[in-house]
This record gives structure tokens, C-alpha cells and sequence, in this order.
């Protein structure tokens, strides 16, 4: 997502624009060496979702997540999709409620990744749902989805990316999506807010600078972000692949951070998980 949105935004500003690598603990490392450069515009935070949840499930961070940053853009989301085995019987939302309270222990639901979106929105489904759930916890959504295929685990909770080149193989089958309204890649996926009120579960990036950023910066490398989505063919690319496109500025963006740490430190709480390190 962000190479061909940065690729456009540079032409924009007339700069070439670098996409460096910096991974490791949750993007800590990431997020601490932007914490600690000139607030000159150069050298930008590509924050994601674990931005709003390292705060909850780290005892210490090398930063201030409140303070240290300035949000430039809520660049996209990627809703969560829910998919259930073939093999569960499982054909609707309403289904999957009086299954998982059936089972002893519950819904048995694979994570590709624990702390991550896909395993706290599915925890936070659990609870407004208020359905029973064991988690599964996988290195990966590839070994996930393998087992949920051959009904080892019945139900995953994941970006469309996790599934999609299976999608064609029949042996799941995607209940509902975790947006506020019916997305195009999984046309036939209804919003899981229509059963529960109020749900959203989604993986964000979103751009950041260093405090004490010029306010002109900030501007004008919003506007360039912002100018980026009109590109007709990014966006219908980047949409089919399971993006929901966003432009907030950042005073919305700033309010949409306080949103979304709220959320998932209450949910992070009552399951008490904690990352290690």
C-alpha cells in the first residue's frame, strides 16, 4: 500500500521518498528511532495498528506514544474478515453464536500472530458477542488457514490478504467482515456490526512525523498523501486488495489514535495478554 501511494505523493513534492525497514518488537524499533530524529520532515513513522495496542502490552516503551509524534494521514484500513470451516456446519452469524455456545470451551479460533488485529479483534468479537472462544495461537495465517481447511479449527479471524488465494478452494467459507459497511473484495460478506451493533475490528497505517514538526510540513505532506488516492488505478488495486482507502487529516487522525488505544487497551485487560520483552 504505501510504495504506490509514496510513489505518487513523491512526484507531488518533487522528493524522492525512501521506504526503509526497520523491524522488530512490534515495531518498536521502528517507532523509536522516528521518535528520536530532527523533526524536519525527513524522516517519517509508518505507524500501523500496533501502534494503539504497544502501550497496553508492553510494560515500558523507549517513547511516548502520546507526545513523541505528530499525525500527518490515515493512510488505509484493512478490515478483518471472518471465516469459518466447511466442516463446522457454520453458515451464518446467528449459527456461529449458538455453536460456539453449544461446544465445550467454545469456538475454537486460529491467531496468525498473538497481540496482532486479527487476534484482539476476534477476542473483542467474543465479548460483544458474548460467545465462549479458545484460542489456537499459529506463527502465521498460512498454517492457520491450512488447519481451519481441513476443520482442525473452526473459525479464523484475518485480513483478506490470509485467504484469499484459497478463497476458490471451497473448503471455508467467509461469514462477515469486521467495516462498518459491505467491502468489495468479499462482496457477499455482510458487516459484522449488523449483528453486533457497534463492532469494527481493523488493521491501520497511517503516517507520523517527529514532535515539533512545522505545521507547513505536516500540511503539505498531508495534501500530497491525501492527492494520491485520486489516482484511479492505485486506488482500484489497492481496494481489491482488501484496502479501505482513508484521507484524515490529522486532527482526525490524532482522534481516531485516542479512539482506537481506548478500545484495545479495555479489550487487552480483560484478557490480560501481555507481548514478551
Amino acid at each position: 500500500m504505501i510504495r504506490p501511494l509514496s510513489e505518487l505523493a513523491s512526484s507531488d513534492l518533487g522528493q524522492p521518498i525512501i521506504l526503509q525497514s526497520k523491524p522488530g518488537a512490534a515495531a518498536t524499533i521502528a517507532t523509536r528511532h522516528v521518535a528520536e530524529a530532527a523533526p524536519d520532515g525527513y524522516q517519517l513513522l509508518l505507524a500501523y495498528t500496533s501502534h494503539s495496542t504497544n502501550p497496553s502490552t508492553r510494560d515500558t516503551l523507549p517513547y511516548d506514544t502520546d507526545n513523541d509524534f505528530m499525525p500527518i494521514i490515515l493512510l488505509g484500513k484493512v478490515p478483518m474478515i471472518l471465516a469459518v470451516s466447511r466442516e463446522s456446519g457454520i453458515s451464518t452469524f446467528d449459527d456461529l453464536l449458538e455453536f460456539a455456545k453449544s461446544k465445550p470451551g467454545g469456538i475454537t479460533f486460529g491467531a496468525s500472530g498473538l497481540g496482532g488485529a486479527g487476534h484482539l479483534g476476534a477476542e473483542l468479537m467474543s465479548a460483544m458477542g458474548g460467545f465462549p472462544m479458545t484460542t489456537v495461537a499459529y506463527k502465521g495465517g498460512s498454517e492457520a488457514v491450512v488447519d481451519l481447511m481441513a476443520g482442525r479449527i473452526d473459525m479464523m479471524f484475518d485480513a483478506y490478504t490470509v485467504f484469499n488465494t484459497r478463497l476458490e478452494t471451497g473448503r471455508f467459507k467467509v461469514l462477515g467482515v469486521a467495516s462498518a459497511t459491505k467491502q468489495p473484495f468479499v462482496p457477499d460478506a455482510y458487516p459484522i456490526a449488523e449483528s453486533i451493533p457497534g463492532f469494527e475490528a481493523v488493521a491501520w497505517w497511517g503516517l507520523m512525523a517527529p514532535k515539533g514538526t512545522d505545521p507547513s510540513i505536516i500540511d503539505r505532506l498531508y495534501q500530497a498523501y491525501a492527492k494520491a488516492w485520486n489516482n484511479a488505478v492505485v486506488r482500484e488495486r489497492l481496494v481489491s486488495q482488501g484496502w479501505e482507502p482513508s484521507s484524515l487529516d490529522p486532527e482526525a487522525f490524532s482522534a481516531y489514535l485516542d479512539s482506537e488505544k481506548k478500545k484495545w487497551r479495555e479489550v487487552i485487560r480483560q484478557i490480560g495478554f501481555q507481548q514478551p520483552g
